[in-house]
């Protein structure tokens, strides 16, 4: 019985989308972890980025070492379209350092903005 429930668990969470910024956040060891964690209690994760195309090759590396489709990675080129693209995405819950990031996310979107410093 005990893993059925744990299999409606990892059902409901997978509807939950959350999404992490690069840069600030999964270069620190503690936001690595935290994303390493929400992989593995079964959320349905992605990376969003203000990283333009011409910057993506450490971004995707680390998406493949997590075992995320590049489906799941987005580059923005601003903070602006970071916000636009949380937003048309349905995003749950957004992980960023950037306060402003953060405040725009919980103005414009439905997503809970969650400000980490890893300092």
């Amino acid at each position: 019985m005990h893993n059925v429930h744990k299999r409606i668990l990892r059902s409901f969470l997978a509807l939950e989308k959350i999404s992490f910024d690069y840069d600030g956040t999964l270069t620190n060891p503690q936001g690595l972890s935290l994303i390493k964690r929400k992989i593995t209690e079964g959320y349905d994760v992605y990376i969003i980025t203000a990283r333009g195309e011409g910057r993506k090759g450490p971004v995707l590396d680390l998406a493949k070492e997590l075992g995320l489709s590049v489906r799941k990675v987005y580059f923005t080129g601003s903070n602006t379209n970071k916000v636009l693209k949380i937003k048309q995405l349905g995003i749950n819950k957004h992980y960023d350092n950037n306060p402003d990031v953060i405040k725009k996310v919980n103005e414009l979107t439905t997503a809970e903005g969650k400000l980490v410093s890893y300092e």
